[in-house]
């Protein structure tokens, strides 16, 4: 058996067999330039690998800088001292029209207090 497992070609086979369905078209690509030999396939691989981690040193920046921006905006929308929409928490509790006033100014419950 160590024969068999010291071959290139056969090392090449079970490095393809091992590697992830997102990578589908990379085997197939290999498969088409007759790319069997584990020697001739690594270098590929490890191209391919290096570029990914400099894609991924990008995604995790850009994701950095929007959860900032993120962070923000919220920290922004936070210090408000009041709602943009004006809505009526006694008008909503009893299904009334809601909309368009505060409870401060309600003439619903100015009738109901009355």
């Amino acid at each position: 058996m160590r024969a068999m497992f010291n071959d290139d070609n056969v090392k090449g086979s079970f490095f393809l067999a091992t590697l992830p369905d997102t990578m589908d078209n990379v085997i197939d690509n290999l498969a088409t330039r007759q790319l069997t030999a584990f020697q001739d396939i690594e270098p590929k691989i490890l191209d391919i690998s290096e570029k990914h981690s400099l894609d991924t040193t990008n995604l995790l920046s850009a994701y950095a800088a929007r959860q900032t921006a993120a962070q923000q905006q919220n920290a922004q929308s936070s210090q408000r001292p009041f709602p943009t929409t004006n809505k009526c928490t006694w008008c909503r509790k009893y299904n009334l029209t809601f909309i368009s006033h505060v409870y401060t100014n309600c003439n619903e419950l100015r009738k109901h207090k009355e």
